[in-house]
């Protein structure tokens, strides 16, 4: 008779393991869906800007596809200092940005500057790479534009070339934060010259050659203000405050939607960072904890069956 009782028991057990597991699946999606942006404002009565940074939720939005609302929160306040090119470590999380596009510093979650961490030239994008490894790319760098820098402090480790169809002088950015490596391999760069187009940068030894993808383009895209980042395995671009989906090899846009609750005066984002890859992924757990539920269940049926 008591080993009759094993089926709700081991049953309620494994719906325990299942909850908790989809709990905690949901948590890490958020944490890893999060989009960390600076950004730029326009006070017209002052002819001023100001910059600040803040966060939304990529995978939480609302409404429907195509015109998703994706509510932000400001972290820091925008205040007369330049800030642009945010770069998120895949390994660690920790975030760092170009300030007054001369100083290399770190910036938290919850938007707490660090002070300089050393000098670092105008940059047209920063990214790290799934190796962990930073990149930038600079085209007034006098021939040699694609750096690997030292994330402690944003010092040049190596100077490499850009060749292949473009090079540094055919790339531009009216901004930075264009710049983004993908998980699958390779950077992609949104440059505004020609247009707007989606350019690809290979790693050749210290150096980068380019492909174009081609000219971005979809429905609700105007141009300006560009901002390109990877979240998970996908590519993402800001423009101004609407949010899209970009396909990697053909430049083309899904709008998702648009940012909103952001703060008056808002002009551009200048730059977004997101976890490399979402870890770990929501299907995989559900499955996993599912197959724990089952597998219980089973379990308890052959011992009910065999007593």
């Amino acid at each position: 008779m008591p080993r009759h009782r094993a089926l709700p028991v081991a049953a309620a057990r494994a719906a325990i393991l299942f909850v908790a597991a989809l709990a905690w699946s949901a948590s890490s999606v958020s944490q890893a869906a999060d989009v960390y942006a600076t950004f730029q404002t326009f006070d017209g009565t002052s002819l001023t800007y100001a910059y600040g940074f803040g966060t939304f939720d990529l995978a939480s939005p609302t409404g429907t596809s195509g015109s998703y609302s994706y509510a932000w929160t400001t972290l820091l306040s925008p205040t007369s200092a330049t800030l642009a090119n945010p770069a998120m470590s895949p390994d660690s999380g920790a975030m760092s940005l170009q300030y007054e596009f001369s100083e290399y510093r770190t910036i938290t979650a919850t938007g707490v500057l660090s002070g300089s961490l050393g000098p670092a030239p105008a940059l047209w994008g920063m990214a790290y790479d799934g190796a962990d490894d930073l990149y930038a790319f600079n085209s007034q760098s006098s021939g040699t534009p694609w750096l690997k820098l030292d994330p402690t402090n944003g010092q040049q480790l190596t100077e490499g070339t850009v060749t292949g169809a473009f090079t540094d002088n055919d790339i531009y950015s009216s901004f930075g934060g264009n710049l983004t490596a993908r998980p699958a391999g390779g950077f992609y760069f949104a440059n505004e010259n020609n247009g707007a187009e989606l350019v690809k940068f290979t790693l050749s030894g210290t150096n980068a050659t380019t492909v174009l993808s081609g000219s971005f383009a979809g429905a609700g895209f105007v141009g300006g203000g560009l901002s390109l980042f990877a979240s998970g395995t996908s590519l993402y671009l800001l423009s101004s405050s609407s949010l899209f989906a970009v396909n990697e090899s053909t430049a083309a846009l899904t709008q998702l939607g648009t940012v909103t609750g952001l703060p008056a005066g808002f002009t551009d984002f200048t730059g977004a960072a997101s976890p490399f890859v979402a870890v770990p992924e929501p299907a995989h757990l559900t499955l996993l904890a599912g197959g724990v539920l089952a597998g219980s269940v089973c379990r308890s049926r052959r011992r009910r069956t065999e007593s």
